[in-house]
């Protein structure tokens, strides 16, 4: 499984030989984001994967007009310190392509989420995820987003396919100050050895970026409604609310 990286390498370091001569005047942008949140749930299943407060934080790099990117992202538990065993510490790795044809916008890529025993390559799960946005409809943005989870254990952390659709919409017409929200709703297989679900979930997210100089602060909050079945009887997703607040920085 070490090898599986440096194959991986190997692999973006050939696309990128192989496209970057056509666009000599490519540009580098990055993104760097930390972020505080009152508990981590997963924000392509809904399920809780730590039901207490969280320190995350991520740094992306994307090459534009190729639509390149490579991201590290990270989540850091408030119990017990770095690594302690919870589902609150984590590391994922991702290379992705994102471009926009017109009104449509896609985004697929790999990632790498290290879960379990951060830092060595033992029950954690290989991604293989896209996202498409439709065009608007009127003043809102149809979206799905479909990922596969591939287990380096099954006995210790089984994969499976998740996915999760919905409604983006954006206004700045509350105080003058831009607000986006999101309402969709998720479902499974048997993912993570849970029963499967059509519809396990439904949520809506509000989020209201704030400019300060040249970060961005953005509150966060979540509501999510169980549509399928009890944690206790196989299903996925609980009834919650959680929120918190990201510093944003672009360069």
């Amino acid at each position: 499984m070490k090898r599986l990286r440096w194959i991986l390498l190997a692999i973006a370091l050939a696309i990128l030989a192989i496209f970057l001569p056509s666009y000599t005047a490519a540009e580098i942008h990055g993104r760097a984001e930390v972020g505080f949140f009152s508990q981590y749930i997963g924000g392509m299943t809904g399920s809780t994967i730590f039901d207490k407060p969280v320190l995350q934080q991520s740094i992306e790099l994307s090459m534009d007009p190729l639509g390149i990117y490579g991201k590290i992202w990270n989540s850091y538990s408030s119990k017990g310190g770095w690594n302690n065993g919870d589902y609150g510490d984590e590391i994922d790795y991702a290379l992705g392509i994102r471009k926009s044809v017109g009104e449509w916008n896609f985004d697929i890529g790999y990632a790498l989420y290290d879960m379990y025993k951060v830092g060595r390559i033992e029950g954690d799960l290989h991604a293989l995820y896209g996202w498409m946005g439709f065009p608007k409809i009127y003043c809102l943005a149809p979206f799905v987003s479909l990922e596969w989870d591939i287990p380096t254990d099954k006995e210790i952390l089984k994969g499976g396919v998740v996915y999760r659709s919905g409604l983006l919409y954006s206004t700045s017409k509350i105080l003058e100050q831009p607000i986006n929200m999101e309402l969709s709703i998720a479902g499974h297989d048997d993912a993570y050895g849970h029963k499967a679900e059509f519809i396990s979930s439904s949520r809506i997210g509000i989020s209201m970026p704030i400019k300060i100089w040249k970060l961005s602060l953005i509150p966060k909050i979540n509501f999510q409604k169980r549509l399928g079945r009890y944690v206790k009887d196989g299903g996925m997703t609980e009834d919650k609310i959680w929120g918190g607040a990201v510093i944003s920085y672009s360069f």
